[in-house]
């Protein structure tokens, strides 16, 4: 395989593997389960590097009716670290995240733990959050 086509460590913006694949593509549900929580998984299927598999991009619940306003997340999540992670990288209107995203993130960060975020109720939009996340991605 000439190296010009490895699918390791390339950005988007690259050329791809020559004919037809899969590349990656997603299957996401979500669904209010009552008006206290909130459930939503995402899976990805991937054909990279010439074998096929199947990863969980995203597999958490919510809690949206606490005491005092704040929100509760558990699972397998992108947190919000920064502007950008906390959304998927095919709903960017660029090709290719910012540098210091590909360089200290990987493009994008998952990981597995629970998010704790309360919005203030000002005038300009203010959210305060902490994750304990296990390091594992």
């Amino acid at each position: 395989m000439n190296s010009r086509y490895q699918t390791f460590s390339r950005s988007e913006s690259e050329p791809g593997i020559p004919g037809f694949s899969l590349g990656e593509s997603e299957l996401g549900i979500s669904a209010n389960i009552d008006d206290k929580f909130y459930g939503r998984f995402t899976g990805s299927f991937v054909s990279e590097g010439g074998g096929d598999s199947i990863e969980i991009e995203e597999a958490f619940i919510q809690i949206l009716d606490l005491p005092a306003g704040p929100g509760l997340k558990a699972g397998r999540f992108l947190p919000g670290i920064g502007y950008l992670n906390s959304s998927h990288m095919h709903a960017d209107d660029f090709a290719d995240r910012p540098l210091p995203y590909r360089v200290m993130l990987n493009d994008t960060y998952k990981d597995d733990g629970v998010e704790l975020c309360w919005v203030a109720p000002t005038d300009q939009i203010v959210e305060l959050g902490v994750d304990l996340l296990s390091g594992d991605h």
